[in-house]
């Protein structure tokens, strides 16, 4: 969806009151979203990905805002790996001081039934666990010296 406005087309079960919109940061009526509903039961994670053009090019954004029970708390509880590939910089520093580590793709994904969404390249890995601020998460190009 290209907009806070599309999401009236989800179905009912799926939609967040306005109130929930009013609570996330104003930046979040410019954002563009995707929704994705898992089937109930106990399964295999399955990974999301998506691909967009940033507005920065040295950063790597990833939407990690929680919202539970229809409240946006100022902290979550994060269990999170999260991955990403760059045309750009050689070396991230992550906000949150966070480790940001770099791993070959062939030890993070199968290449084979990736159908060209991963490269064969270096893998960033970012690891959010434990009580949070419930903030996005950003990799960013260190400033130079």
């Amino acid at each position: 969806m290209s907009s806070i406005g599309e999401c009236e087309r989800l179905d009912p079960r799926f939609r967040l009151p306005v109130e929930v919109w009013r609570a996330l940061p104003v930046e979040y009526m410019d954002y563009a979203f995707a929704v994705f509903q898992l089937q109930p039961g106990h399964h295999r994670v399955h990974p999301m990905a998506y691909r967009y053009r940033p507005l920065d090019d040295e950063e790597i954004f990833f939407p990690t805002v929680h919202v539970h029970d229809l409240k946006v708390p100022t902290y979550a509880g994060f269990d999170h790996t999260l991955y990403a590939q760059w045309q750009g910089q050689a070396s991230w520093r992550a906000q949150r001081e966070l480790e940001a580590g770099t791993y070959p793709p062939n030890l993070c994904v199968e290449l084979d039934r990736c159908h060209g969404l991963v490269a064969n390249k270096t893998v960033w890995r970012v690891e959010l666990r434990g009580r949070l601020a419930n903030t996005d998460t950003v990799l960013r190009a260190p400033a130079a010296a």
